[in-house]
């Protein structure tokens, strides 16, 4: 059964797919990393683990480095998952 802070930061991740300046930039390559080590695939949900999938399958070839969105929506994905959202 997914946790609701899984649920939650996938919501986000979904969101950061949606968006193209997330998909090229080193920032989301850089928490779906942190984001597959934090879930590994034992522990992960179905749901999750096919929305971790998707967003390796859309990344774009990194063009820029973190741009300083605000809100970061594939930090906030991470930061949901490690109980540290303000």
């Amino acid at each position: 059964m997914e946790s609701e802070a899984v649920k939650r930061a996938a919501e986000e991740l979904e969101k950061a797919l949606t968006s193209e300046s997330c998909r090229d930039c080193g920032c989301f390559h850089s928490v779906l990393i942190m984001l597959e080590d934090f879930l590994p695939d034992e522990n992960c949900p179905a749901g999750t683990a096919g929305l971790l999938e998707k967003a390796r399958l859309s990344l774009l070839e990194v063009s820029h480095d973190c741009l300083g969105c605000r809100p970061c929506l594939s930090m906030e994905a991470l930061k949901i998952l490690r109980g540290m959202e303000g």
